[in-house]
């Protein structure tokens, strides 16, 4: 894997053709009305309310892009904790925050009738129940109708242009957050922790990575898993993209890739993911291969050309040993002064730029092949 050339800046042939289509992409908000706070260590100050003037200046440039660049924005992507869960927990103003921040995207919506993707993260778990995510119809646009599943999912894949795939994954489908409802996955996350932690994680306040090494680091409650079941409609959605000669951005709040983030920040079951990325055929992900890393079948194709993620605040990006990119989105939250924190995802049909502003890395992403 390589994480050398990830900062570049576009070409003039860049500006010259406009692309398939233009995403606005933005993580990791998590807006409050709260003073100033500090991450788990008191080492990173969190700007709770500068975010939202961010996330202003953010929608400020996706839709007025048509006039500076020549071509819209068609498309927006937030990849998860748009708030905090002390909007819940703590403040008691869940409602009133996200109307402040759908106020903005509003902005971009009314003026541009264009789809916006919201991805489930942490966050979203302890400010929304399990049945106010799974709406479709809901101010958050965390589920939505699935063409294979023929209903309305929290993983699902849409097509937003010819030829480019999305692939929204649900991150948290198996996690201690989600409630007490028949569809809690709250135990078996439990018990499937406490085969890889000895730390009590019941417990808030502690760190829960006391004497976990390495990888190891991920099994925490802030983390989760998808279910075989969610791993077999990747498989198939991946599948169906290859017949369809597209190429597909898969989204996930937490990263896929070791490498690509910290590494207490990834997914609990990201080897098997990745064992399906990388091997696109359809039906069942079982594979020989025990490496997340790039190993696969000999002859393996996949359309997969990158991962975006949110949740490591800091950011991040490898490219694995099948040339998938694994880029983690820097966080507005940690923003300084006049800092900015958002991007803008231009896709070619060779390659993807990332046009980031202020702390968010910009990057040229060519595809393998």
């Amino acid at each position: 894997m390589s994480s050398f050339g990830e900062t570049k800046s576009t070409t003039p042939a860049d500006a010259a053709k406009p692309p398939l289509i233009s995403i606005g992409v933005i993580a990791d908000v998590q807006y409050a009305s709260s003073d100033n706070g500090s991450d788990f260590k008191k080492t990173v100050v969190r700007r709770y309310r500068n975010s939202l003037r961010l996330l202003e200046a953010a929608v400020n440039d996706w839709t007025t892009q048509q006039e500076t660049l020549g071509y819209p924005v068609q498309l927006l992507v937030q990849l998860g904790d748009l708030l905090d869960g002390r909007c819940q927990e703590a403040n008691g103003d869940r409602n009133e925050c996200l109307h402040a921040v759908m106020a903005q995207f509003h902005r971009f919506d009314d003026d541009t009738d264009a789809l916006r993707v919201d991805i489930i993260g942490n966050h979203e778990l302890y400010n929304f129940s399990r049945e106010e995510l799974r709406n479709p119809a809901g101010l958050l646009h965390t589920a939505r109708f699935d063409e294979l599943l023929q209903q309305p999912s929290t993983y699902y894949s849409v097509v937003p242009c010819a030829g480019l795939r999305l692939v929204i994954l649900d991150a948290f489908e198996i996690c201690t957050m989600n409630g007490d409802d028949e569809n809690s996955t709250r135990k078996q996350a439990f018990e499937y922790l406490s085969k890889h932690n000895p730390n009590d994680m019941t417990q808030k306040g502690v760190d829960w990575t006391a004497g976990l090494e390495g990888t190891n680091k991920r099994f925490v409650p802030y983390n989760g898993a998808v279910s075989d079941q969610q791993l077999e409609w990747l498989s198939n959605t991946l599948a169906l993209a290859l017949e369809n000669k597209e190429k597909c951005i898969v989204l996930s709040h937490i990263s896929l890739q070791q490498g690509a983030c910290t590494e207490s920040c990834v997914l609990w079951n990201y080897e098997e993911v990745v064992r399906v990325l990388h091997n696109s055929t359809g039906g069942s992900s079982e594979s020989e291969s025990g490496s997340g890393s790039g190993s696969g079948s000999e002859g393996a194709q996949t359309p997969v050309v990158a991962c975006l993620y949110g949740h490591a605040h800091k950011g991040g990006y490898v490219q694995d040993d099948h040339g998938i990119h694994h880029v983690t989105l820097q966080s507005p939250l940690e923003a300084v002064g006049d800092e900015m924190c958002y991007g803008t995802l231009d896709v070619y049909s060779n390659r993807l730029v990332l046009r980031g502003e202020g702390r968010l890395v910009s990057r040229v992403l060519e595809y393998k092949t």
